[in-house]
């Protein structure tokens, strides 16, 4: 599902998300490049985690940085006052590695854990976007590599805890709309 305030407003965004996570304990909402990017400083990721009440949870890619981290992330989330809750750290070289980022979080931003920098691990992407799993004969292997590593070194009680304050959307209405009229052109 694509969720758009531009296209879709406040309370179409609302109303489709509380109708697709209906019956689901967590859901995640994937941003488009980075947390502020939008149309003119508008419709942006941070916008979206506002009107939905979502906690942000950051992935930063670490290859080559460590306490670096902090400070981005601090900008990040004091850039706008976004609710920045927790950080994923990619791209990380070792457990060394990932305790230096780790360490540089400010207070109140949970290091949720990293995955390792491996080749295997890697995703190929095109403007705005990840190939394909179509595309990409390597997708389902690449997967389960990822999963492997993310249940490996990712505190996913953590990340259940962070995803549990977010706000209630309500209740899912019908949207349905009428039912659609065949046409066939000739």
């Amino acid at each position: 599902m694509n969720l758009d305030l531009w296209m879709m407003g406040s309370s179409g965004v609302r109303k489709y998300l509380s109708k697709y996570m209906k019956g689901y304990d967590i859901g995640i909402i994937e941003g488009v490049m980075g947390l502020y990017d939008g149309l003119e400083e508008r419709y942006s990721t941070y916008e979206l985690a506002v009107e939905t009440g979502t906690p942000i949870v950051l992935v930063i890619d670490c290859s080559d940085m460590s306490s670096t981290v902090g400070a981005i992330v601090h900008g990040l989330r004091e850039f706008r006052k976004a609710p920045v809750k927790g950080v994923i750290l990619n791209r990380v070289a070792s457990e060394r590695h990932y305790r230096e980022c780790a360490i540089s979080l400010p207070e109140g931003v949970s290091a949720l854990g990293y995955i390792p920098l491996k080749k295997d691990l890697e995703v190929s992407s095109r403007h705005l976007g990840l190939i394909t799993v179509e595309d990409n004969s390597r997708a389902e292997i690449t997967i389960e590599a990822m999963a492997e590593e993310v249940i490996k070194h990712v505190d996913l009680e953590e990340l259940q805890r962070i995803a549990s304050e977010a706000g209630s959307l309500g209740e899912a209405e019908d949207l349905s709309g009428p039912e659609r009229v065949k046409v066939k052109l000739q």
